[in-house]
């Protein structure tokens, strides 16, 4: 995510956490809520704030899923340090976890 972002600066001068950042101000979102989306792909940045993390690894699961990579996969690929953080560090307890969201993704599909 963080290369996503440094990509989008480079190119655009401004990346997608600052748009949404800009967004939420406007729609007078508190303050948590604004950290975290200005912050959840530099999770560990000085600044960001204690739910930057969890969100990160929301992000990183449903891009996953929508990717149609197995709950595997995603374990595998999370970035050690928020598994950390969020406290599941034994691969295939996180993997489980992971699989046992995926019904929610082919529901919200069913809807598309």
């Amino acid at each position: 995510m963080l290369e996503r972002k440094n990509i989008e600066q480079s190119i655009l001068g401004i990346d997608h956490c600052q748009i949404g950042e800009i967004l939420a101000k406007m729609w007078n979102f508190p303050e948590e809520i604004l950290c975290v989306i200005r912050h959840y792909a530099d999770p560990f940045k000085a600044d960001a704030c204690s739910l930057a993390p969890v969100v990160y690894a929301a992000v990183h699961i449903a891009s996953d899923f929508e990717q149609d990579k197995t709950a595997d996969v995603s374990a595998e690929t999370l970035d050690v340090s928020i598994a950390q953080y969020i406290r599941m560090t034994e691969h295939s307890a996180l993997s489980e976890k992971i699989e046992s969201y995926h019904h929610f993704v082919v529901e919200a599909k069913s809807y598309l």
